[in-house]
């Protein structure tokens, strides 16, 4: 399911649509992770299943979209 949800790019829409309605404010963008979380918690059976397949491509998308990598040492743009 995490590779159809990288795959059909839905993960980095789903960021960027959080972007545009919380404006790049990371606290706003941090609070609608966790009403997605709250949202998909009964819909979904397993926990690692809805953190790995679907939260985890879109909080990726959403730090790339920043500009935020370990692998580039700017891990503390978002991460602060």
């Amino acid at each position: 399911m995490a590779r159809g949800v990288i795959k059909t790019g839905l993960g980095e829409r789903l960021a960027y649509y959080f972007i545009s309605i919380f404006r790049k404010r990371t606290l706003g963008i941090a609070y609608s992770i966790v009403a997605s979380e709250t949202i998909l918690a009964p819909i979904t059976p397993l926990n690692t299943a809805r953190a790995g397949a679907i939260i985890n491509p879109i909080v990726q998308a959403i730090s790339c979209s920043f500009k935020s990598s370990p692998e580039d040492n700017t891990q503390s743009k978002i991460g602060t």
